[in-house]
C-alpha cells in the first residue's frame, strides 16, 4: 500500500514515491544497468491524449497529492525518474487497470481477448481488429 504522505501530499512526493519503488524492484533484480520499456498503469481518470500522455482529470479513491491534477502523469513520472538519476527507464505507454489486466493474461494466454475490474467500480475491455482509418 502507498503511504498516506505520498497519497495526500504533492505530486511530487507521490511521483518520488513510485520512482523510489521502481529504483528498488530494478535493485532488487539486478538490473539498473539496462535502460528498460514501462508500461504505466495508471487507475484515475484522464485525458488520454496519446500513448504516453494523459492529462489527469480529478483523483478518487482518497488520492489528493496537490500538483498533478490538470497535468501529464507521464510527464510527472518521467520527471521524477530524472530527478533520481540512478537509473533510466523508457515509459512507453499509459493504460487504465483493465487493460493492464487484459495485457497481462495475454502475455501468458495469447486467446485472452477481454479485460475486466470489478472493484470499487466495474470496467471491461476487449481486442479489436485494427482497421485503417483515414
Amino acid at each position: 500500500a502507498l503511504p498516506i504522505y505520498a497519497m495526500t501530499g504533492t505530486a511530487k512526493m507521490l511521483f518520488d514515491y513510485i520512482a523510489e519503488c521502481i529504483s528498488d524492484c530494478l535493485d532488487k533484480h539486478n538490473m539498473k544497468h539496462k535502460k528498460l520499456p514501462l508500461g504505466f498503469t495508471f487507475s484515475f481518470p484522464v485525458r488520454h491524449e496519446d500513448i504516453d500522455k494523459g492529462i489527469l482529470l480529478n483523483w478518487t479513491k482518497g488520492f489528493t497529492a496537490s500538483g498533478a491534477e490538470g497535468n501529464n502523469v507521464v510527464g510527472l513520472l518521467r520527471d521524477a525518474i530524472k530527478r533520481r538519476g540512478d537509473f533510466e527507464m523508457d515509459v512507453v505507454a499509459m493504460v487504465n487497470d483493465t487493460v493492464a489486466t487484459m495485457i497481462s493474461c495475454y502475455y501468458e494466454d495469447h486467446m485472452c481477448e477481454v479485460g475486466m475490474i470489478v472493484g470499487t467500480g466495474c470496467n471491461a475491455c476487449y481486442m479489436e481488429k485494427r482497421r485503417s482509418e483515414e
